[in-house]
């Protein structure tokens, strides 16, 4: 039995570790407009396919008005949004968020965590372990300016054809180059010719020509480097193949910050 609910604007539902890393903004009373993160008790927290779907065997997809049965608050370091789920009871949805219930949600940040170290694909995507020690949260709801989504195999040089979807824009006059995880942007854009899709006049919010963007820090320790945890041989093998495919050691130094999901827009529009 759950101990307790939570209410939750979907904001993120990434790819994680064979799962899902679900995230979103709470409706509830209490907590209203706070992040929260269903995890699983598993190592890597991700949420599975049993465990996020809804009794009719549909899937959570952004702005679903989800309720989560929860056992209890599971902080772990930076994500002091986790919460942990009953894995043995169904999640329900409770309507739809439209994207005018998310503007007053926007988190306004100076920064995105800390800009000081950039892996070789990547722009302010990295930070130090020692840093992330100093953070109190992992997840940021902003509007970017000048985004571009970028379509190319950053391997082909050394031998690998696999191709990368990849996020660029400025956000407070600072530069950033982030890694998409999103499911549908991926397959949207995997889809198309490699090159840079400028998104300003292709993408539009409805009822709103402004576009949001979800950034998390979520994968900060889980798809380079989770320093203190079960979970580290695993990630630093992770690493050590996307290193490779750049000719350059593992650096144990920083972890990755590049989790970005883009919100479902008009694809007419496209």
């Amino acid at each position: 039995m759950s101990n307790y609910t939570k209410t939750m604007i979907c904001l993120a539902t990434s790819k994680k570790d064979g799962g899902r890393c679900v995230a979103g903004k709470s409706v509830d009373a209490v907590d209203h407009g706070q992040w929260i993160r269903p995890v699983s008790p598993r190592a890597t927290a991700e949420i599975s396919l049993e465990e996020r779907r809804y009794q009719d065997g549909s899937e959570p997809r952004l702005l679903d008005v989800i309720q989560i049965p929860m056992m209890a608050p599971v902080p772990r370091e930076h994500q002091t949004e986790n919460h942990l789920i009953d894995g043995q009871e169904y999640w329900s949805k409770n309507g739809s968020a439209t994207w005018a219930d998310l503007l007053p949600l926007l988190d306004k940040p100076a920064t995105l965590w800390a800009n000081e170290s950039s892996s070789t694909a990547g722009t302010n995507d990295r930070i130090t372990p020692a840093t992330a020690a100093t953070l109190t949260n992992s997840l940021w709801l902003i509007k970017p300016q000048k985004l571009t989504i970028q379509v190319r195999a950053p391997g082909a040089a050394f031998g690998n054809p696999k191709r990368k979807v990849r996020a660029s824009f400025q956000y407070n006059g600072t530069s950033y180059d982030f890694s998409v995880t999103d499911l549908g942007v991926q397959v949207d854009f995997l889809a198309r010719p490699d090159g840079d899709y400028n998104i300003d006049q292709e993408v539009y919010l409805s009822r709103a020509s402004e576009r949001l963007i979800r950034t998390s820090m979520e994968t900060l320790f889980v798809t380079s480097w989770w320093p203190r945890s079960s979970a580290s041989s695993h990630c630093e093998r992770q690493a050590n193949a996307e290193n490779r495919f750049y000719n350059r050691p593992f650096d144990p130094s920083a972890g990755a910050l590049h989790q970005l999901a883009l919100p479902a827009w008009d694809h007419r529009a496209l």
